[in-house]
Parts: C-alpha cells; structure tokens; sequence
C-alpha cells in the first residue's frame, strides 16, 4: 500500500471519460521488444501461460503494448507442444538457441512480430494477437568505421575539400 496523502488530483483536468480506450493496432508486421513477462496460472488452473508484454518501437504505434500469451504447462498434452513450439519460435526470432532459465532472456531484444486481429467472442471485444515471429533485420555494425574505397587508377578523383587538383601539391597547409 502507498500513501498518497500528499498528492492532490482535485484540480487536474483530464476532460470527459470518453470510455473508448486504445483502438486495435492493424494487423501487419511490427519490430517489437519484449519488456516485460510473467507466468500465470490458467483461468481453469490446468496449467500456467506466460505472458509476454511486447512493445512496438517504432512508426505510428511505437510504444502501444500487445500481450502475448503461451501456454508452457498444461495437462492436455496437446495445448502444451502447441505453446512451447510457440515459446521456441519467439526464441529463435531473437536469436536465443537455448532453454532460457528465464524468462528475462527474451526482454529487450528486438522481434519482427506479425499482429492479427482477433474478433470479438464470448463476451470479449476484439483484441490484437501475436501471429508470428520473425528475426529483427540486421543493422550495419556501427562500430566499426566504414572503409573507404580504394580509389581506381585511372579514374577521375573528386577534388579535395581545399580546392584544386588532387595529388599536385596544392595543400592549404
């Protein structure tokens, strides 16, 4: 429990409680990170899922969350093979080869995810899922400084940023 006596919201405006939330993320793929997971126990206590908290991170929904639930524990036997392939997959789109000890493994590590729509059922509005992982695209190693071509005999030569011709001797120092 937090005290809070000391923080008054009586003056903040916050305009009217237009109850619409977040709108659906359209499907397609997004690079994403997962920032935060956690194990819970199935709603019928049948097995445990882990929940995935993926973070978009970059265009028009950077930073809108999509949780990703996989099932690892689950006494059908069929239920758990379909989200351990699952867990594997994300895995592997991040370039963990191993059974992580934790799940942490897996946080920050950057994911091209595919983002489906799943429609409205048994009571539930519709929500976005997690369709597919896929390898982040490799960025060039910037820490190591491009090498400059070799220039080509015979071939023209810019000229210096100084002025006049290259290679006649006309250095400004």
């Amino acid at each position: 429990m937090a005290n809070l006596s000391h923080i008054n919201i009586d003056n903040v405006d916050i305009g009217p409680d237009s109850g619409e939330g977040f709108s659906l993320i359209p499907e397609g793929k997004y690079m994403a990170k997962v920032t935060d997971s956690k194990l819970i126990p199935t709603r019928a206590g049948n097995g445990h899922i882990l929940e995935l908290t993926w973070q978009i991170q970059s265009g028009p929904h950077e930073r809108r969350l999509i949780w990703d639930k996989i099932t690892l524990i689950h006494t059908s036997q069929q239920a758990q093979e379909i989200g351990r392939k699952q867990w594997k997959k994300a895995l592997r789109a991040a370039g963990i080869d191993h059974s992580p000890q934790d799940s942490s493994e897996i946080h920050n590590k950057l994911v091209r995810i595919q983002v489906k729509t799943k429609p409205a059922s048994n009571g539930f509005e519709a929500s976005n899922a997690i369709a597919a992982y896929y390898p982040a695209p490799k960025q060039a190693d910037m820490s190591q400084p491009a090498q400059a071509a070799a220039p080509i005999a015979g071939e023209p030569q810019a000229a210096p940023p100084w002025g006049g011709n290259q290679g006649q001797g006309t250095v400004p120092f």
